[in-house]
Protein backbone atom coordinates (compact mmCIF):
# COMPACT_ATOMS: atom_id res chain seq x y z
CA UNK A 1 0.00 0.00 0.00
CA UNK A 2 0.91 3.93 -0.59
CA UNK A 3 0.82 6.50 2.08
CA UNK A 4 0.96 9.91 0.42
CA UNK A 5 1.09 13.39 1.40
CA UNK A 6 -0.06 16.24 -0.74
CA UNK A 7 0.92 19.74 -0.34
CA UNK A 8 -2.16 22.73 -0.75
CA UNK A 9 -0.83 23.60 -4.72
CA UNK A 10 -1.63 19.46 -5.16
CA UNK A 11 2.25 18.79 -4.97
CA UNK A 12 2.80 15.32 -3.22
CA UNK A 13 5.85 15.90 -0.83
CA UNK A 14 6.19 12.61 0.25
CA UNK A 15 4.92 8.90 -0.98
CA UNK A 16 5.95 5.87 1.05
CA UNK A 17 4.89 2.39 0.49
CA UNK A 18 4.15 -0.70 3.40
CA UNK A 19 3.40 -3.95 3.29
CA UNK A 20 -0.41 -4.83 4.88
CA UNK A 21 -1.00 -7.93 6.43
CA UNK A 22 -2.75 -9.23 3.06
CA UNK A 23 -3.94 -8.05 -0.05
CA UNK A 24 -7.66 -6.29 0.58
CA UNK A 25 -9.60 -3.71 -1.24
CA UNK A 26 -9.00 -0.46 0.38
CA UNK A 27 -11.57 1.84 0.28
CA UNK A 28 -11.45 4.63 3.20
CA UNK A 29 -8.74 5.88 5.37
CA UNK A 30 -8.66 7.99 8.58
CA UNK A 31 -6.96 10.92 9.60
CA UNK A 32 -6.81 12.67 12.72
CA UNK A 33 -5.27 15.75 14.05
CA UNK A 34 -1.57 14.11 14.51
CA UNK A 35 -2.13 10.09 13.38
CA UNK A 36 -3.05 8.51 10.08
CA UNK A 37 -5.53 5.11 9.91
CA UNK A 38 -5.19 2.73 7.23
CA UNK A 39 -8.22 -0.11 7.71
CA UNK A 40 -7.91 -4.18 5.99
CA UNK A 41 -10.89 -5.46 5.97
CA UNK A 42 -11.29 -9.38 4.69
CA UNK A 43 -12.38 -7.83 1.68
CA UNK A 44 -9.24 -9.73 0.22
CA UNK A 45 -7.89 -10.08 -3.38
CA UNK A 46 -6.22 -13.35 -4.25
CA UNK A 47 -5.31 -14.05 -7.77
CA UNK A 48 -4.52 -17.88 -7.15
CA UNK A 49 -8.11 -18.05 -5.57
CA UNK A 50 -8.82 -16.44 -8.96
CA UNK A 51 -7.53 -19.54 -11.16
CA UNK A 52 -9.08 -21.44 -9.51
CA UNK A 53 -12.62 -20.65 -11.00
CA UNK A 54 -13.37 -18.38 -8.11
CA UNK A 55 -13.72 -14.49 -6.77
CA UNK A 56 -11.12 -12.45 -7.87
CA UNK A 57 -12.27 -10.06 -4.78
CA UNK A 58 -14.53 -12.29 -2.42
CA UNK A 59 -15.57 -11.94 1.49
CA UNK A 60 -12.43 -14.23 3.59
CA UNK A 61 -13.90 -15.00 6.66
CA UNK A 62 -11.18 -16.75 8.13
CA UNK A 63 -9.15 -13.19 7.90
CA UNK A 64 -9.26 -10.81 11.07
CA UNK A 65 -9.87 -6.90 10.40
CA UNK A 66 -6.41 -5.12 10.87
CA UNK A 67 -5.84 -1.30 11.18
CA UNK A 68 -2.40 0.22 11.08
CA UNK A 69 -1.86 3.40 12.90
CA UNK A 70 1.03 5.93 12.17
CA UNK A 71 1.62 9.47 13.01
CA UNK A 72 0.70 12.22 10.65
CA UNK A 73 4.19 13.16 8.70
CA UNK A 74 6.00 9.86 10.24
CA UNK A 75 7.80 6.95 8.46
CA UNK A 76 5.51 3.96 7.60
CA UNK A 77 8.21 2.00 9.60
CA UNK A 78 6.70 3.24 12.40
CA UNK A 79 3.12 1.37 11.61
CA UNK A 80 1.23 -0.31 14.60
CA UNK A 81 -1.11 -2.70 13.40
CA UNK A 82 -4.64 -3.52 15.52
CA UNK A 83 -6.61 -6.10 14.84
CA UNK A 84 -10.22 -7.34 15.87
CA UNK A 85 -12.48 -10.00 14.44
CA UNK A 86 -13.65 -9.79 10.66
CA UNK A 87 -16.03 -6.97 10.03
CA UNK A 88 -15.88 -4.49 7.44
CA UNK A 89 -16.23 -0.89 6.40
CA UNK A 90 -16.26 1.23 3.26
CA UNK A 91 -17.07 4.40 4.51
CA UNK A 92 -15.78 6.32 7.48
CA UNK A 93 -17.72 9.50 9.51
CA UNK A 94 -14.82 11.14 11.20
CA UNK A 95 -11.99 10.02 13.67
CA UNK A 96 -9.84 12.05 16.37
CA UNK A 97 -7.44 12.04 19.10
CA UNK A 98 -8.60 11.57 22.58
CA UNK A 99 -5.78 11.49 24.99
CA UNK A 100 -4.03 8.21 24.47
CA UNK A 101 -6.88 6.96 22.62
CA UNK A 102 -7.98 7.17 18.92
CA UNK A 103 -11.73 6.99 18.19
CA UNK A 104 -12.90 6.31 14.71
CA UNK A 105 -16.76 6.76 14.09
CA UNK A 106 -17.25 4.41 10.90
CA UNK A 107 -20.36 2.67 8.78
CA UNK A 108 -19.37 -0.53 9.79
CA UNK A 109 -20.86 -4.14 8.51
CA UNK A 110 -20.51 -7.81 9.34
CA UNK A 111 -19.30 -9.02 5.98
CA UNK A 112 -18.85 -6.83 2.68
CA UNK A 113 -21.80 -5.32 0.61
CA UNK A 114 -22.90 -7.09 -2.42
CA UNK A 115 -19.80 -9.19 -2.57
CA UNK A 116 -19.68 -13.14 -2.14
CA UNK A 117 -17.65 -15.33 0.11
CA UNK A 118 -14.12 -17.23 -0.91
CA UNK A 119 -16.69 -19.85 -2.44
CA UNK A 120 -18.34 -17.64 -4.40
CA UNK A 121 -21.61 -17.80 -2.70
CA UNK A 122 -23.84 -14.79 -1.90
CA UNK A 123 -23.72 -13.51 1.66
CA UNK A 124 -26.15 -12.78 3.77
CA UNK A 125 -27.66 -9.28 3.72
CA UNK A 126 -28.50 -8.91 7.34
CA UNK A 127 -24.71 -9.05 7.90
CA UNK A 128 -24.21 -6.69 5.06
CA UNK A 129 -26.20 -3.90 6.17
CA UNK A 130 -23.62 -0.81 7.97
CA UNK A 131 -24.41 0.42 11.18
CA UNK A 132 -22.94 2.99 12.78
CA UNK A 133 -20.12 1.78 15.42
CA UNK A 134 -17.57 3.22 17.65
CA UNK A 135 -13.98 1.96 17.18
CA UNK A 136 -11.23 3.19 19.75
CA UNK A 137 -7.36 2.25 19.66
CA UNK A 138 -5.58 2.13 23.17
CA UNK A 139 -2.25 3.48 22.03
CA UNK A 140 -0.77 3.03 25.92
CA UNK A 141 -1.87 -0.37 26.09
CA UNK A 142 0.40 -3.05 24.75
CA UNK A 143 -2.69 -5.03 22.98
CA UNK A 144 -3.06 -5.55 19.84
CA UNK A 145 -6.71 -5.52 20.15
CA UNK A 146 -8.95 -2.51 19.17
CA UNK A 147 -12.73 -2.26 20.59
CA UNK A 148 -15.65 -2.14 18.51
CA UNK A 149 -19.21 -0.89 19.71
CA UNK A 150 -22.34 -0.42 17.88
CA UNK A 151 -24.00 2.99 18.49
CA UNK A 152 -27.60 2.28 17.23
CA UNK A 153 -29.34 -0.38 14.77
CA UNK A 154 -30.02 2.24 12.06
CA UNK A 155 -29.04 0.76 8.62
CA UNK A 156 -27.11 3.54 6.73
CA UNK A 157 -24.18 4.32 4.71
CA UNK A 158 -22.50 7.51 3.25
CA UNK A 159 -22.25 9.76 6.57
CA UNK A 160 -20.98 13.28 6.12
CA UNK A 161 -20.24 15.79 8.63
CA UNK A 162 -19.29 19.79 9.06
CA UNK A 163 -15.80 19.23 6.89
CA UNK A 164 -14.46 21.40 8.84
CA UNK A 165 -14.52 19.30 12.00
CA UNK A 166 -12.88 16.57 10.03
CA UNK A 167 -9.86 14.96 12.34
CA UNK A 168 -11.61 16.63 15.26
CA UNK A 169 -14.56 15.63 17.74
CA UNK A 170 -17.74 16.41 16.15
CA UNK A 171 -21.04 16.69 17.60
CA UNK A 172 -22.90 16.33 14.54
CA UNK A 173 -23.20 14.45 12.03
CA UNK A 174 -26.06 13.05 8.87
CA UNK A 175 -26.46 9.55 6.55
CA UNK A 176 -28.60 8.22 4.07
CA UNK A 177 -31.06 5.85 6.06
CA UNK A 178 -32.85 2.60 5.07
CA UNK A 179 -37.04 4.70 4.66
CA UNK A 180 -38.30 1.95 7.27
CA UNK A 181 -36.05 1.79 9.68
CA UNK A 182 -35.63 4.76 9.66
CA UNK A 183 -39.18 5.84 10.84
CA UNK A 184 -38.89 3.67 14.04
CA UNK A 185 -35.83 5.35 15.16
CA UNK A 186 -36.76 8.94 14.78
CA UNK A 187 -40.18 7.61 17.55
CA UNK A 188 -37.59 6.58 19.62
CA UNK A 189 -35.06 9.58 19.29
CA UNK A 190 -38.21 11.55 19.89
CA UNK A 191 -38.97 9.91 22.66
CA UNK A 192 -35.99 9.92 24.99
CA UNK A 193 -33.18 11.91 26.09
CA UNK A 194 -30.70 9.45 26.09
CA UNK A 195 -31.04 8.06 22.26
CA UNK A 196 -27.35 7.17 21.38
CA UNK A 197 -26.86 9.32 18.21
CA UNK A 198 -25.13 9.50 14.95
CA UNK A 199 -23.04 12.34 17.35
CA UNK A 200 -20.45 12.16 20.13
CA UNK A 201 -22.02 14.29 22.75
CA UNK A 202 -21.08 13.89 26.80
CA UNK A 203 -23.35 12.88 29.41
CA UNK A 204 -24.59 16.04 29.72
CA UNK A 205 -26.21 17.00 27.01
CA UNK A 206 -29.61 18.13 27.86
CA UNK A 207 -32.08 18.26 24.77
CA UNK A 208 -32.23 16.36 21.64
CA UNK A 209 -34.00 17.02 18.43
CA UNK A 210 -34.53 15.51 15.35
CA UNK A 211 -34.86 16.97 11.60
CA UNK A 212 -35.82 14.80 8.74
CA UNK A 213 -36.76 15.30 5.67
CA UNK A 214 -38.33 11.54 4.20
CA UNK A 215 -38.46 10.34 0.12
CA UNK A 216 -41.29 8.41 0.00
CA UNK A 217 -40.68 7.80 -3.48
CA UNK A 218 -37.47 6.08 -2.65
CA UNK A 219 -36.68 3.55 -0.11
CA UNK A 220 -33.85 5.85 1.27
CA UNK A 221 -33.80 9.50 3.41
CA UNK A 222 -33.29 12.49 0.79
CA UNK A 223 -31.32 14.00 4.53
CA UNK A 224 -31.24 11.56 7.37
CA UNK A 225 -32.31 12.48 10.97
CA UNK A 226 -30.00 14.21 11.88
CA UNK A 227 -29.91 14.02 16.18
CA UNK A 228 -28.42 17.36 17.37
CA UNK A 229 -27.85 17.56 21.37
CA UNK A 230 -27.45 21.29 23.52
CA UNK A 231 -24.37 20.62 25.34
CA UNK A 232 -23.80 22.74 28.30
CA UNK A 233 -21.10 25.54 28.37
CA UNK A 234 -18.28 22.99 30.09
CA UNK A 235 -18.75 20.26 27.77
Amino acid sequence: MLYGVMYRNCEVTDLQSFTAPYASMAHDFMVTRRHVLFPVTPLALSVERAMRGKPLLAWDANKRTHVGVMQRGGSTDTLRWFQADACHVFHVLNAWDNGDTLVAYVMQSETAPGLPDAEGRPGDPEAMAARLCRWTFDLADTSAEFRREYLDDLVAEFPRIDERYAGRRNRMASTPAMRRRARRTIRKACSTTAWPASISTPASAASIRCHTAMSYRSRFLCHAPQMLRKVTADS
